[in-house]
């Protein structure tokens, strides 16, 4: 028999030893009544699924699971469960960029930007399609990502070199149907 050997470990951990690196949190802005209930949750000694952490360098850094982790500690919980990784750095970013794709609470639009733009800034040879997959959003939208960020760049550099940018004109209003 043949035995597979894997990086990733449930476990509890020591909720003070958990990094919550704002680099890694893809959320736009963190949810304080969700993290009001998760303490009661905690409080009341609901099983909430194990946090996603990636050991990188000895330290355990929060892909998926922040407000968990931040309400544990609220109440001074000492453990909780976590799924540990090992891994690099840019392995946990990869992991954060899809948190809450398929479960938990829901992202919304300015979550999916948030994870988009840091995938698109961490991982710029990725090619679009990847980038989407990691991020689980369409490829379309980080095209459309990708566009805007070319054209503020181009925006800066023009600015830098003294050239007054060249700016899309506004469209001209639709004369008024005369009444008939």
């Amino acid at each position: 028999k043949m035995s597979v050997k894997t990086n990733v470990k449930t476990k509890l951990v020591t909720t003070s030893l958990l990094i919550l690196d704002p680099r890694l949190q893809c959320r736009e802005t963190v949810p304080e009544g969700i993290i009001r209930e998760y303490e009661e949750g905690w409080k009341d000694k609901v099983n909430f699924p194990p946090v996603q952490v990636f050991e990188v360098e000895g330290e355990l850094f929060v892909v998926d699971g922040f407000c968990r982790v931040m309400a544990a500690s609220n109440i001074g919980k000492s453990k909780i469960p976590a799924t540990v990784t090992r891994g690099t750095f840019s392995d946990a970013v990869r992991a954060a960029c899809g948190a809450n794709y398929a479960h938990g609470l829901r992202r919304t639009n300015a979550d999916k930007r948030k994870a988009a733009m840091i995938a698109i800034a961490q991982f710029p040879d990725e090619t679009t399609r990847a980038l989407a997959e990691m991020c689980g959003v369409s490829h379309a939208y980080i095209g459309n990502l990708r566009d805007g960020e070319r054209k503020i760049e181009k925006l800066i550099d023009q600015a830098a070199a003294g050239v007054v940018p060249e700016l899309t004109p506004e469209p001209k209003p639709k004369p008024e149907k005369p009444p008939a």
